[in-house]
């Protein structure tokens, strides 16, 4: 993987997803300010590259070509799970075992209440596109219906949550 992307962005072309670009590959292309990046190998050097566009003119997108938001991370090897992180419940059943885990769990957990702390961390830890691909809601696991209509939407900020009229 090089360090260099080899290629700027052209106006007037729009990316998608998952084709290459220069030495690279495109992982998104939207009006979002965040993304996140799946399908990839476990304890490996990533070189991420972002151009701000402005899609509201003729021509467009226009990029900002001059300058690039430029950064590296690595990904976390396998499961993300540390290899020695069970070993103090080896052997244990029971209330000893629920001890073990309960001790576990709570080293370096940061108790958060539920505003601001929750109400804040909601748009980055469970954001997702409504039904419609045109706005940002809250995933919430126990009413997804990953087959139809969602029962319920949750909204960020504007209210907590509003049923369906």
């Amino acid at each position: 993987m090089s360090n260099t992307l080899s290629a700027t962005p052209a106006d007037g072309t729009t990316y998608t997803s998952g084709t290459a670009f220069g030495t690279g590959t495109v992982l998104y292309y939207g009006p979002s300010n965040t993304f996140n990046a799946i399908g990839l190998s476990s304890n490996t050097l990533y070189y991420i590259y972002v151009f701000a566009a402005n899609g509201d003119c003729t021509g467009e997108p226009d990029y900002l070509n001059t300058t690039s938001l430029d950064g590296n991370a690595t990904t976390l090897n396998g499961t993300g799970v540390p290899p020695t992180y069970y070993n103090g419940t080896t052997g244990l059943t029971c209330q000893p075992l629920k001890t073990a885990l309960k001790n576990i769990i709570s080293t370096g957990t940061q108790v958060l209440s539920y505003t601001p702390g929750l109400w804040n961390l909601y748009p980055y830890s469970d954001k997702r596109r409504n039904d419609a691909n045109t706005a940002d809601v809250v995933w919430d696991m126990y009413s997804d219906n990953p087959t139809g209509a969602d029962p319920y939407t949750f909204t960020f900020v504007t209210d907590q949550w509003h049923l369906p009229q």
